[in-house]
């Protein structure tokens, strides 16, 4: 894990700087919300990875298979619950991508 790390700080800063290239007349407080939640995905979604790739070498295959499964289903709720909450556009994607990523990630068993 210790050496994605390096990885997993880039690709995060790497999203940060991308609000360098936002557009100044979009909506206020939009882009933001876009480049953070973006931000969190680059560096929770690895970690996820990482613990189902462990999951797989201690032969919970089955326990791995559960995690993508989770994800779906949480993303899915959280981008209709967003909508009916009436939440900002550009937090939904990723805002919902991290809410998925944090409650699947797998717990040691």
């Amino acid at each position: 894990m210790w050496l994605s790390l390096p990885w997993v700080l880039l690709a995060t800063i790497a999203v940060l700087l991308t609000s360098i290239f936002l557009p100044s007349d979009g909506p206020q407080g939009g882009g933001a919300a876009l480049v953070i939640t973006g931000a969190l995905v680059a560096a929770v979604f690895p970690l996820q990875g990482h613990a189902r790739r462990l999951l797989h070498l201690a032969s919970q295959h089955w326990t791995a298979a559960r995690v993508p499964l989770l994800r779906m289903v949480v993303t899915t709720v959280a981008l209709l619950v967003g909508r009916v909450l009436g939440l900002s556009p550009t937090l939904l994607p990723f805002g919902a991508l991290v809410v998925a990523d944090v409650a699947s990630h797998p717990t040691p068993s």
